[in-house]
Parts: C-alpha cells; sequence; structure tokens
C-alpha cells in the first residue's frame, strides 16, 4: 500500500506541474500575440531598462503577473509583501511604475508617501473599494496616478506598462455618477465571484444571489458593499446570504 501510495501522491504531483507549465505556455502564447504587432518605438518603450515595483502580498497570482513581465520585458520586477520592504525598496531604487493592490497592508499609507516625495512617480492601485484614496480634482492636476477596479485582467495593467494607453485614471469621477440600480448593476462585476454567481434588477430592486447554500465568502461579500455607496442606497443581507440592495428614500 505504501508503494502504490507513493506513485499517487507522485501521479498527482505531476499532474500539478503540468496544468501549471500549460497555464504558463498559455499565457505567454496571448501575450506573445499581442506584442507581435507592436512597432520598433513601441517595444522600444517597454523593452526599455526600467524597474516596476510590485506591493502585494506573494501568492500564485502575484508570482504569475511578475513571471509574466520578466519574460516578455526586460523590466526589472521587484515583489514587496510589506510595508516597511515597500518603503526601503522606494527609497533606494527608481521605478518607472509601482503597482499595488489596494488591499496590501498600509497601502494608503505606502501611497501617502510615494506621492508625496515623488508627484510625478507613475502609480497603478488595483482596487476593489468605491473609496478612492486620492481625489479626482488632486490627481488630476497633480499626479500620474491610476486606479483599476477588480476583477481587472491582467492585460489591462499590461497596456498602460507597454504605453498602449495614456496613462489617466479610467475610474476618475466614475462613481459620482451611480445614481440608479442599473448604474450600479452594470458597475460590480461578480463574473469571477464563487459564491456569488448572480445578480438580478427587479421591481426596483437589485440582488446579489449565492449560489447554492455552501460557506459564505465574506471577502466577496464586502468587495459587493465596498462599491455600494450608502448615501444613495440601502443594502440589506437576507437570511440565505442574499444581498438586497435599494435606492433609499
Amino acid at each position: 500500500m505504501k508503494y502504490v501510495y507513493f506513485i499517487i501522491t507522485q501521479i498527482n504531483t505531476a499532474q500539478k506541474i503540468e496544468v501549471n507549465i500549460l497555464y504558463t505556455i498559455k499565457m505567454m502564447k496571448y501575450f506573445g500575440k499581442l506584442l507581435y504587432n507592436f512597432t520598433n518605438s513601441e517595444m522600444g518603450n517597454l523593452m526599455g531598462e526600467h524597474k516596476i515595483l510590485i506591493v502585494d502580498k506573494l501568492n500564485q497570482q502575484t508570482e504569475d503577473f511578475s513571471a509574466i513581465l520578466n519574460t516578455l520585458s526586460t523590466f526589472e520586477i521587484t515583489n514587496a509583501s510589506t510595508h516597511d520592504e515597500s518603503l526601503q525598496l522606494f527609497n533606494r531604487h527608481t521605478y518607472e511604475y509601482i503597482i499595488m493592490d489596494h488591499n496590501s497592508k498600509n497601502a494608503e499609507e505606502f501611497l501617502s508617501v510615494v506621492l508625496g516625495e515623488k508627484p510625478l512617480q507613475k502609480f497603478i492601485l488595483l482596487s476593489d473599494s468605491l473609496q478612492c484614496p486620492v481625489s479626482c480634482d488632486l490627481c488630476l492636476s497633480k499626479f500620474h496616478f491610476v486606479r483599476l477596479l477588480k476583477p481587472i485582467k491582467m492585460i489591462e495593467i499590461f497596456r498602460y506598462i507597454q504605453k498602449d494607453i495614456e496613462f489617466t485614471c479610467p475610474s476618475q469621477y466614475k462613481f459620482e455618477n451611480i445614481l440608479t440600480l442599473q448604474q450600479l448593476h452594470d458597475l460590480i462585476n461578480i463574473s469571477d465571484f464563487s459564491f456569488y454567481k448572480y445578480k438580478e434588477l427587479l421591481d426596483d430592486t437589485l440582488y446579489f444571489r449565492p449560489k447554492g447554500s455552501s460557506n459564505i465568502n465574506v471577502d466577496e461579500l464586502n468587495k459587493i458593499q465596498n462599491l455600494i455607496n450608502e448615501e444613495f442606497f440601502t443594502v440589506e443581507v437576507l437570511g440565505d446570504f442574499c444581498l438586497k440592495v435599494q435606492v433609499r428614500i
């Protein structure tokens, strides 16, 4: 039985390695097609000897993103997973881009330091919150700051890095105009969620419904609630963890 268990373990490990290799090849092919049509000047911009600092807790997604950037560019990629480490790297090096997850510990404190010391630092914040730490008026007049709303496709970040689009925030003044349930329905993207799988606008009420009766995913619940401005809407969690949203009267 020990030998059988050993063989099964080796097979499972090999299958996992094969899946990871296939995923990496698939992503390289995807971005390879994107790069194929670049002009020489665009490639020069992308392939310049520059540094990128990624601030996020270390996980598979962060490692995959760093690996793809390393493969498709000559950017030197550095990962920082703690606030102190981020500050030390920022003070010691010059980075063309800083990419940070809003959920990182002390994220807003680090952002404040960076924009205070280097207002023209290109900074990409990956966020799932309605509240932006930088006001739109101040941001547009003073900073090179972009906030991308989760869930985010890797290609969206890549377009900024390879200078395919202007480095301006697509979220500017976006949330100030979310006043109706239809607008809120269109804003909140749950396509990548595992617990909250359905949203429905019915009888002046917006519902976010869970799939089945599995344990609630608190992270997904918080992400939805963070995107609802309670000055304009009321939010109620029903018995089955369904979220009920209505316009505040």
